[in-house]
């Protein structure tokens, strides 16, 4: 499969665009798991050794990636000291130094390693809010938060 769709897949890219802007903003701004925020505003103040001095995100983690992607990464609630240190997905923590040598190989990102914000690093598709093992409960509300993503995003997630 190509990192990439084709233009004739998306007829308004401007449109989705700012879709995906507007869910960047929702995203950050989310408070519908109370138990989630607190986990996260207490992992910024009680801050690993090795990070100190990092000014941790400490909110809902958006994703990023191109709008015209066909690939669809969903990840756990963020990575304590990796996400939400970060506020970039799999940025910073394990499941990035995994994650990226590999989508980089594969032609979805623009280099192997993702350390911050910043980084230049960059996805060649989009990344989503949390999705936990709660499996059923959880796609039923990304499909909500969804609604206007294209529908290869959310056509063979289970239901």
């Amino acid at each position: 499969m190509s990192p990439r769709s084709s233009q004739s897949t998306l007829t308004n890219t401007s449109s989705l665009s700012q879709d995906l802007a507007a869910l960047h903003e929702e995203t950050v701004a989310c408070v519908r798991c109370p138990r989630l925020i607190a986990h996260c505003r207490k992992v910024g103040e009680i801050k690993r050794r090795a990070y100190l001095d990092w000014d941790y995100w400490a909110r809902p983690v958006p994703g990023f990636g191109d709008a015209n992607a066909r690939l669809l990464i969903l990840g756990l609630a963020p990575g304590a000291h990796g996400s939400n240190r970060t506020g970039r997905p799999f940025t910073g923590d394990g499941s990035g130094n995994f994650m990226y040598p590999i989508l980089h190989k594969a032609g979805f990102a623009s280099q192997p390693t993702a350390i911050r914000r910043g980084d230049g690093s960059s996805l060649l598709m989009p990344t989503s809010p949390p999705l936990s093992a709660v499996l059923r409960r959880i796609i039923n509300r990304l499909r909500k938060r969804l609604p206007t993503a294209p529908a290869f995003w959310t056509a063979n997630l289970p239901r």
